[in-house]
């Protein structure tokens, strides 16, 4: 499946909504900027979050994909896509803030872990559980199968880099109060 996800992502088909997007970079974030809207604010940023991964991060795997991955415009629709999900950080609204830790997992910044947390404090729906439990088992398989993984800007990161044990700890006692109360008296 994952090669097929690939192999979508490289056909004539899809190549012109990935130059569409790295040729309206400046519309993209004007437009975004301005929203005011969780809900659509939530959309936008896993819409980032798809193409940053997606389209860039997997661009490797597609044959002649070497003029898109060193095309200037490509690393500046990155580089906007991640100043503006860092800018933020700060929201308060607990749906915004689960796209934004999903963003920054795609370049596995363990600020992520942290995001998680706070949002569910607040927020435990199932697919919220689903969605952060499904990145946590991501960072598993790759500290266990010791895959070598990047930052934002390309750096090789350790696996103590990606979750600190202080994160895995405030992690495990939410898990641990949420089993506690789904557990019938």
């Amino acid at each position: 499946m994952s090669q097929a996800s690939r192999l979508e992502i490289g056909t004539k088909n899809t190549r012109t909504v990935r130059d569409w997007f790295i040729s309206h970079t400046d519309d993209i974030f004007s437009m975004i900027s301005n929203e005011k809207n969780c809900q659509l604010l939530w959309g936008y940023i896993y819409m980032l979050q798809n193409f940053c991964e997606r389209y860039i991060g997997m661009a490797s795997h597609i044959i002649n994909s070497d003029d898109f991955i060193n095309d200037p415009r490509t690393r500046y629709f990155e580089e906007q896509s991640f100043l503006y999900v860092q800018s933020m950080l700060s929201t308060e609204d607990m749906h915004v803030l689960q796209a934004v830790g999903s963003f920054l997992w795609v370049y596995h910044d363990n600020r992520t872990w942290d995001i998680f947390t706070q949002v569910l404090k607040k927020k435990r729906d199932k697919l919220t559980l689903a969605h952060i439990t499904s990145d946590l088992g991501y960072c598993y398989r790759i500290i266990t199968k010791k895959e070598t993984v990047y930052d934002f800007l390309g750096k090789e990161l350790a696996s103590a880099q990606l979750i600190s044990k202080e994160q895995i700890i405030n992690l495990r006692e939410i898990f641990q109060i949420l089993e506690a109360k789904s557990v019938p008296s």
